[in-house]
């Protein structure tokens, strides 16, 4: 099951606290410590979300990895 819909299913049964709950303090957790955006959040399975949150926070060094350039920034 996916967090969207696990957070559908809540505010179907009128559960809204714990919905908005689950909405937001979720992806902002994933953002702050794995760097991955709301929208891929909302959108993983609920296992997948399990294990990223057990694994320790990404370091800051590593933020802009994905866009590293191998140029002249390796040799200085």
């Amino acid at each position: 099951m996916k967090l969207k819909d696990m957070i559908t299913a809540l505010r179907e049964r009128g559960r809204e606290e714990e919905a908005i709950l689950y909405g937001t303090i979720i992806p902002a957790q994933l953002y702050l410590r794995q760097r991955i955006g709301e929208k891929r959040v909302l959108n993983m399975e609920l296992d997948d979300i399990e294990v990223l949150m057990r694994l320790p926070e990404k370091p800051l060094k590593y933020d802009s990895w994905n866009k590293f350039y191998w140029g002249d920034a390796a040799f200085q």
